[in-house]
């Protein structure tokens, strides 16, 4: 449960299990969930897409206490199922138009140019994983504490505004 630690202060005070990911870079990951201790954070990012992993990066190496919630993968939608591996397969694609177009450009091959699925599959995971795994070193050189799980607003926003800000817009609870 996140909430005010008092009425005059704007702090947030979460109470939360902490889920570590488990498995490799780019797979699904099961949560392991380890029961943590009431902290005060400044900022609490719920979804780890472009905007909220930019910002609670940002925010915990000028020193606040922060804390990230995702609820499905490392990198969100954009590194793991949508830009990312669009991006793989079109450079592949791209390189196979090039090698079946070389003979214009004086280029000769042994045999025709053609796709391996399997081949496209292991690049395209191996792209992923490697976005992936410099996501996981750079959440944690930051400094924020990163919750591999589910987030829900339980209260509305304090009034109060100032340094201490919800960007899931109220009060939330963090679970895996």
């Amino acid at each position: 449960m996140l909430r005010p630690s008092s009425d005059d202060d704007a702090t947030l005070r979460p109470t939360y299990r902490r889920s570590s990911p488990t498995g490799g870079p780019g797979r699904n990951r099961e949560a392991v969930v380890v029961d943590h201790d009431v902290e005060d954070v400044q900022l609490l990012v719920v979804g780890g897409g472009k905007a909220g992993k930019s910002l609670a990066m940002d925010r915990a190496r000028a020193g606040w206490p922060v804390v990230m919630v995702e609820r499905d993968k490392i990198g969100g939608t954009c590194i793991n199922v949508a830009c990312i591996p669009t991006k793989a397969l079109v450079g592949s694609a791209r390189t196979l138009l090039v090698a079946r177009n070389a003979a214009r450009m004086g280029v000769e091959l042994d045999g025709t140019a053609a796709i391996s699925l399997e081949a496209l599959r292991r690049h395209k995971e191996s792209v992923v994983g490697g976005m992936v795994s410099a996501h996981e070193k750079m959440f944690a050189e930051s400094g924020m504490d990163f919750i591999l799980g589910t987030a829900a607003s339980s209260a509305p926003a304090p009034s109060r505004s100032g340094p201490a800000t919800a960007v899931s817009g109220g009060s939330a609870a963090a679970t895996s």
